[in-house]
């Protein structure tokens, strides 16, 4: 999704793709108590997700003046 952001041609495109990754943010997570060893696998595949979104877009915001990003 950042690939596609950071490839586009038109405002609008990025702002959508960001848009799309906060959407996800935005979803409820699952219990971080979960009942079986399969869904605490999920939860962390999950959290995982969220935190790669988090970082990738922390990552934008602190680039240097000047230095062209989407």
């Amino acid at each position: 999704m950042t690939g596609l952001a950071d490839g586009a041609h038109a405002d609008s495109l990025r702002q959508t793709c960001i848009d799309v990754l906060c959407a996800y943010l935005r979803l409820p997570i699952a219990s971080d108590n979960p009942a079986s060893e399969e869904e605490h696998h999920r939860y962390l595949a999950l959290r995982t997700v969220r935190h790669t979104i988090l970082r990738l877009i922390g990552e934008l915001y602190r680039l240097p003046q000047g230095i062209p990003r989407s």
